[in-house]
């Protein structure tokens, strides 16, 4: 009897921490979930309040955000921290293709994000 016991406690404790560690995994997405959001309105911004150089690169940084983004979600990596990093690698990659002007545009719209960010 006394097996049976512990055997139902062990079952009893594993339950308990598969609920906790979903919370903590639902808890983490809506977190990740409205970080991402926050960077968006960045972008929404310059659609709608922009110049054209602050059009250009946010088009531009969107394009490398969404895909970091993208990423992230498909190897189920909801850090808030591992996505402006992985923009400035993207862009870092790119950067021979953009003109020095360009690249402070990208440049200032990163700074921006990153303001948002915190």
């Amino acid at each position: 009897m006394k097996v049976t016991d512990s055997v139902s406690e062990r079952r009893q404790f594993v339950v308990s921490c598969a609920l906790v560690l979903c919370r903590r995994s639902d808890v983490a997405e809506q977190s990740f979930s409205q970080f991402i959001q926050r960077l968006e309105l960045v972008f929404d911004d310059a659609v709608v309040n922009g110049d054209d150089d602050e059009l250009f690169a946010s088009g531009y940084l969107r394009g490398h955000f969404d895909l970091v983004v993208a990423q992230l979600e498909l190897q189920q990596q909801h850090d808030p921290a591992a996505v402006l990093p992985g923009v400035r690698e993207a862009v870092d990659e790119t950067r021979h293709e953009l003109s020095p002007a360009d690249q402070q545009h990208i440049a200032n719209m990163i700074a921006r994000l990153e303001a948002a960010a915190v």
